[in-house]
């Protein structure tokens, strides 16, 4: 699965939910134009007011939705990244869809 930065931000969400407390405003991001960037923002502000949330009550609040299907896809990979870079991994791949914004203006 080739990994954007979308899914690459998603996708480590997912394994590691407490990394939602890094963005302070997720709705910034939702005026790229990349796929999947609505649902990473209504993720970040989901773990935002649900802190304690695991990926399994992740999964169960999208359930039976397309969002659901697609973050199940994402759960099943595994991030190489060592436990100690995966918040300047998630940090990394916003700033990257960021950019990606100003590169398109």
């Amino acid at each position: 699965m080739g990994l954007t930065p979308v899914r690459l931000a998603i996708g480590l969400l997912l394994h590691h939910p407490e990394l939602a407390g890094h963005v302070e405003h997720p709705r910034e991001l939702e005026d790229i134009d990349a796929p999947g960037v609505t649902l990473l923002a209504e993720l970040l502000e989901f773990l935002a007011a649900n802190p304690h949330l695991n990926s399994a009550a992740v999964l169960e609040h999208w359930r039976g939705s397309d969002n659901g299907r697609h973050l199940a896809k994402l759960l099943q990979w595994v991030p190489s990244v060592p436990e100690e870079g995966m918040a300047a991994e998630f940090l990394g791949a916003l700033e990257r869809l960021k950019q990606q914004r100003l590169d398109r203006r």
